[in-house]
């Protein structure tokens, strides 16, 4: 009698496990289910014939505001290489005009399908790149009348040296000047800060220096060699999604063949830009 009791005991008990097992495994393909889901509307997004590119709209010549004959909007290298980009993948264009340090999250977020926006090519950052577009060089953006006050790079140290936040410019001032290095979240309030003297300079690509000083006669370049590895641009793609990079690579291919980001450079080292709101 009690040898068959057991037995039923047993039952029961094998019972409630394949019960439990079953409800972790429906659990488990539940969750699978849901995530690939998830990255089927991620991809739905990027395929509905929108390209959404998001950028920091402060960082002329590469993205800025101008006034232009349809008002004030985003011009700027990285503008036309998105509409580049967007036009060869047949794709209408929306950009998104973002604090920088934000970018790469909110490309992981899967709100963007790109981030073209003067980024630095790096092993660190979450996201895929591009083939470079851009091999830039460093500044250091002083005070005019200021060019020749640093000899080297070690008289940096102690002083009040701008970079911008999550940007390789915020390494080299941390690098170069230490505890006073100063990061800040926006290119063009630094710019005005060295202007007024509240910082005695700021790290920045050659290209950005050039745009400031070419608006701004109160401001000057360094004659300092900031001896760097080399610093190459590229496009932002999100983590995992090599289709989208093996579109995106040919096209950048061919705007570097055609020299069109010189063209591009050129023309908008020469464009005013608009007052910020």
């Amino acid at each position: 009698m009690k040898k068959k009791m057991w037995k039923c005991v047993a039952a029961a008990l094998m019972v409630v496990v394949l019960a439990f097992g079953l409800t972790a495994c429906g659990s488990k393909k539940e969750e699978t289910k849901a995530a690939e889901t998830k990255a089927e509307e991620t991809k739905a997004e990027a395929t509905n014939g929108v390209l959404r590119v998001g950028m920091s709209g402060d960082y002329p010549p590469f993205e800025f505001y101008a006034e232009t004959e349809n008002g004030r909007e985003l011009v700027g290298i990285d503008v036309e290489l998105a509409k580049y980009i967007a036009d060869k993948l047949g794709m209408e264009l929306e950009l998104t005009d973002m604090s920088f340090d934000g970018l790469i999250g909110s490309l992981d977020e899967g709100k963007f399908d790109l981030v073209i926006s003067g980024m630095t090519i790096k092993a660190d950052r979450k996201c895929l790149f591009s083939d470079p577009y851009y091999t830039a060089d460093q500044a250091l953006l002083v005070k005019a009348g200021n060019e020749d006050k640093y000899a080297s790079l070690d008289d940096l140290k102690g002083q009040k040296i701008g970079g911008q936040m999550g940007a390789f410019q915020q390494e080299l001032a941390e690098q170069y000047a230490g505890d006073t290095a100063q990061i800040v979240n926006n290119v063009q309030d630094m710019v005005m800060m060295v202007a007024e003297g509240k910082l005695d300079g700021m790290f920045c690509e050659s290209g950005v220096a050039l745009s400031a000083v070419s608006k701004n006669s109160g401001l000057a370049i360094a004659n300092l060699e900031i001896p760097t590895e080399k610093n190459e641009l590229g496009v932002c793609i999100q983590e995992g999604n090599e289709e989208m990079l093996n579109k995106i690579n040919p096209i950048v291919a061919e705007v570097v063949e055609k020299n069109l980001i010189g063209e591009w450079e050129a023309e908008f080292l020469d464009v005013e830009e608009a007052a910020a709101e």
